[in-house]
């Protein structure tokens, strides 16, 4: 686990292995911690054209900025 700053926001940066073996990265606003993830990534298959976002219902959306910096530090993990 690993906090990144964007913008003004910590987030929390969680990359593990669930149990069915996927690989999943999380990002967590430190503001929101009872909200859970904002947004989960899915690095599935060999290539990067392959990986999923799942967006969490309890929030409202999220912005192109915010998913575009998140995938890119999903990307350097992976």
């Amino acid at each position: 686990m690993r906090v990144e700053s964007f913008g003004r926001r910590a987030i929390q940066v969680i990359d593990f292995d669930d149990v069915s073996g996927e690989h999943v990265v999380e990002f967590v606003d430190q503001a929101m911690v009872d909200s859970g993830a904002i947004i989960a990534v899915y690095p599935s298959g060999d290539y990067w054209v392959e990986t999923r976002v799942s967006i969490s219902p309890r929030h409202d959306g999220v912005s192109v900025k915010f998913l575009e910096w998140a995938l890119g530090v999903t990307e350097e993990l992976i």
